[in-house]
């Protein structure tokens, strides 16, 4: 038992280490905990998402592809298949972001979340249709679960552009709710009134988050999603305000809010390349803002 001990409190320590930031100490950390203990399954997706936040996006699909090719099956390889696939659809590749799904969904029929992932390739390829399909599939599978994907359905909907689907979709959520002693459902709530552009009910919604207790196993002091979700909040608050011609000193402040809640979110998490890329787009807008009342 105190053998287990060690081996669960190296891999942790690497893990914290990647989750500060320090991502050259989690690499020197894993490597040794590998030596001493092998390579095993609980640790490829941690240490291959450790590689990919390093810029090391070859030895990235290679590490995953070679532990899905040549390790037993089991919740971790799943995982590192789900990885993959969305590795690939964000980079528009669908045949082989659906060669990842189609070796998932052969080990594991009725898995919901290699369904939300590929309902998000498609999303962000611009393929509403699709995705809507992938999402109703996850929300079929997770039947104890099944609002988990509700927000996700919401934006394929409007993808798609089937206006009143996406009516009917809004008075489903409005009928059914969320249950926001769920962390989770609370940052998700905030995200759907956001798309509504109900940007003072999702203030409240995160507001409310933190009187619950951290998401399970989750390690952080704060919750980075939320953080994430306040910035979108903030930053779609001032794009509203430059296209009504709001108040120089209004817009700006939006955009400064936005701008910690993103920092302090990426300072949590660590490298992500959607909001670092949404990042260096506010601080321009900020700028823009500056020029524009010279």
């Amino acid at each position: 038992r105190k053998a287990d001990d060690r081996e669960y409190f190296h891999r942790e320590y690497a893990r914290l280490y990647q989750c500060l930031g320090d991502f050259n100490t989690s690499l020197q950390v894993y490597k040794e905990h590998i030596e001493e203990y092998g390579l095993k399954s609980d640790i490829i997706c941690q240490y291959g998402m450790l590689l990919y936040r390093m810029g090391n996006e070859i030895e990235f699909v290679t590490f995953l592809d070679n532990c899905i090719n040549n390790m037993p099956h089991d919740d971790y390889i799943q995982k590192a298949m789900g990885l993959l696939c969305r590795y690939y659809g964000e980079r528009g590749d669908l045949v082989k972001s659906n060669e990842y799904f189609q070796k998932a969904i052969e080990k594991v029929p009725n898995d919901c979340e290699i369904c939300a992932v590929m309902g998000k390739v498609y999303l962000k390829n611009n393929k509403g249709d699709m995705a809507k399909k992938y999402f109703k599939m996850a929300m079929e599978y997770d039947t104890n679960e099944w609002h988990n994907y509700i927000v996700d359905l919401i934006e394929a909907i409007e993808a798609s552009k089937l206006i009143n689907s996406w009516n009917n979709q809004r008075k489903l959520v409005m009928s059914k709710g969320l249950n926001l002693s769920n962390q989770s459902d609370v940052v998700k709530l905030a995200k759907y009134n956001s798309m509504c552009a109900k940007y003072k009910e999702g203030i409240i919604a995160l507001d409310s988050r933190y009187k619950y207790s951290k998401c399970k196993d989750c390690i952080y002091g704060k919750c980075y999603r939320a953080l994430l979700e306040y910035g979108v909040i903030y930053e779609c608050g001032g794009d509203m305000l430059r296209f009504q011609n709001g108040s120089r000193e209004k817009i700006e402040k939006y955009y400064k809010l936005a701008l910690e809640y993103y920092e302090e979110a990426l300072l949590l998490y660590g490298v992500d390349a959607v909001y670092e890329k949404r990042l260096n787009k506010l601080r321009k807008k900020l700028k823009a803002v500056g020029r524009k009342w010279l």
